[in-house]
This record gives structure tokens, sequence and C-alpha cells, in this order.
């Protein structure tokens, strides 16, 4: 089908994307080792870089009850809780 919005930033293959409960954010992980934040108008908000995966980032989540707060699993064998607030 047609799409309406393209997200662009990521420099390798997205591997994983999710919505936040509330429809407002979106938050991609990358083979890139990137996680980034964006709104729903494509654009990204920030891009979290430090204390990172140090391999390919295969899964992202929002955590249900909690919308400041992200989950990620990647390639290095590291499962992270991000708090959306502070990025870290």
């Amino acid at each position: 089908g047609d799409w309406c919005r393209k997200f662009e930033g990521h420099r390798k293959d997205v591997n994983s994307v999710a919505f936040s409960a509330d429809n407002r954010m979106i938050i991609s992980g990358s083979r890139d080792k990137t996680i980034k934040l964006w709104n729903t108008l494509a654009e990204c908000k920030y891009t979290i870089t430090e204390e990172n995966h140090t391999d390919w980032i295969s899964s992202v989540a929002f955590i249900e009850g909690d919308p400041l707060r992200a989950i990620s699993a990647g390639w290095d064998k590291a499962i992270k809780i991000w708090s959306m607030t502070t990025c870290k």
C-alpha cells in the first residue's frame, strides 16, 4: 500500500519499531547500533548513543504502563531500559 510518512535517519537496516501507548512517540532500533525517538511527523527528536548497545539492536518497545520508559535488546546480549525524558 501507500505510505504517508517516511522516517529517515538510521545509517543501516532498522530491525524494530514501536509506538508509545498514546501514539505520540515512535522508537526505532537499528543495525547502526542506535536507538531513535521520533514524533509522528517523522522528525527524529533524539538519538540515543550514550551507553548504547555495542552491537546491532534487535528489538525495542515502550514499557506498558510507563510511557516514559522503553526497553531494548541487542546482539551484544544486553537488555537495557531507557528513560525517555533523559534518553539514558
